[in-house]
């Protein structure tokens, strides 16, 4: 029989703390550093000072926009020419152009497209940057040829690192967002924080700026904040350093306003683009803050009426019709408080038993008998 070595404490405590920082690395991904956790780096407002003076500026990519170690996004409802929007940015930066008013600094542009076919995107390329210089120094990848292709976040921005002919590139572009994150987590607030803290981590990595061309749900935006106008967890509009949104103009469809929130610069003043045969082309003798709006007393009436089609005979639960009519119309937790309290006003909802009715509705609650009966919190939903 082998008789066992008993180890020194001062060894055990050791091993202990090894163990503990390892145990601590599996689940909370904390750095060691000599089989300890490796302590937070932090510097003196000082020593931040400091630092600052001898440290570069981040590199402007588009004037007052976004600059090299950022993330940016192009926000707007569907079919509002997002994507060909972002490859007239495109072409402008790798020209080293104004676009839309907008100082650029000339550096190689790569579209990274989830959505076009190599035809669909040369004959987008074609019209947008025909007979314009820069073409070489504008690089596409097309998902849509490549379907076994990974498309994850970080297997995409893996193998750009990959890829040596992306080594020079100054903006990186990626269009669709959604088309990067796994099905289900575009609303989910930590995976969708990852997936940006990704982004910025690449943008920093590669001293590069980066635009993620992102959608608006359904229904009017016009009247929310900038950054509540995109689709999904609030942690994207939030996590940017800046965004474009891109809304109708209510002087018609080719018409479009163009309006900026920048977190590090100046931003730019709103303004107006057209469509004009075959690219945007600004229109300075437009108003820029007349946004066609979706709001007038008809179509909140319309909206309200959708949301009542919502309501099954067997009632539901506000908090679920609140989640479906905020998925499905696009509107605000407030806006569902405003439309659920106007419906019960009219008569044409009831409350019973937790759970909401249409006006007539005489089937009794089936589900969620002892729900909480949910009402609006004193000074409504922020």
């Amino acid at each position: 029989m082998t008789q066992e070595v008993m180890k020194p404490a001062g060894q055990v405590a050791q091993m202990l703390d090894v163990a503990v920082a390892e145990s601590q690395l599996e689940t909370t991904g904390l750095p060691l550093e000599g089989g300890a956790i490796t302590p937070l780096p932090i510097r003196t407002a000082s020593e931040l000072q400091e630092y600052y003076k001898h440290t570069a500026p981040p590199e402007p990519v588009i004037e007052g926009v976004i600059r090299k170690g950022e993330v940016g996004m192009i926000g707007g409802r569907a079919k509002c020419k997002k994507s060909l929007l972002a490859t007239q940015i495109a072409f402008g930066v790798a020209q080293g152009k104004p676009v839309f008013g907008l100082q650029t600094k000339e550096t190689k542009v790569a579209i990274i497209d989830f959505e076009l076919s190599p035809h669909n995107a040369a004959s987008r390329c074609q019209m947008i940057g025909g007979n314009l210089e820069g073409e070489d120094r504008v690089m596409i990848y097309n998902f849509i040829e490549n379907f076994d292709d990974p498309f994850y976040i970080e297997q995409v921005t893996r193998r750009i690192e990959a890829q040596p002919r992306l080594d020079d590139v100054g903006l990186f572009i990626f269009d669709p967002l959604y088309h990067m994150v796994k099905p289900g987590t575009e609303i989910d607030n930590g995976a969708m924080t990852a997936v940006m803290r990704h982004l910025k981590r690449f943008a920093i990595e590669r001293n590069v700026a980066v635009l993620v061309v992102h959608h608006f749900p359904k229904g009017d935006r016009s009247g929310h904040h900038h950054p509540d106008q995109v689709a999904g967890s609030s942690a994207i509009g939030r996590a940017i350093e800046s965004l474009i949104t891109v809304n109708r103009h209510a002087k018609g469809a080719d018409c479009t306003t163009l309006a900026f929130t920048a977190r590090h610069n100046k931003e730019p003043e709103a303004r107006v683009i057209r469509w004009v045969g075959t690219r945007f082309v600004l229109d300075a003798t437009v108003e820029p803050n007349e946004r066609e709006s979706l709001k007038s007393q008809e179509q909140e009436a319309e909206m309200q009426m959708l949301m009542l089609s919502m309501v099954p005979s067997e009632g539901i639960a506000s908090a679920a019709l609140r989640d479906k009519a905020m998925e499905t119309l696009g509107i605000s937790k407030s806006c569902y408080y405003n439309y659920r309290g106007a419906c019960l006003g009219r008569g044409e909802l009831e409350e019973r038993n937790g759970k909401l009715y249409r006006k007539g509705s005489d089937q009794p609650s089936v589900l969620g008998e002892n729900e909480p009966n949910e009402t609006q919190p004193p000074g409504g939903i922020q």
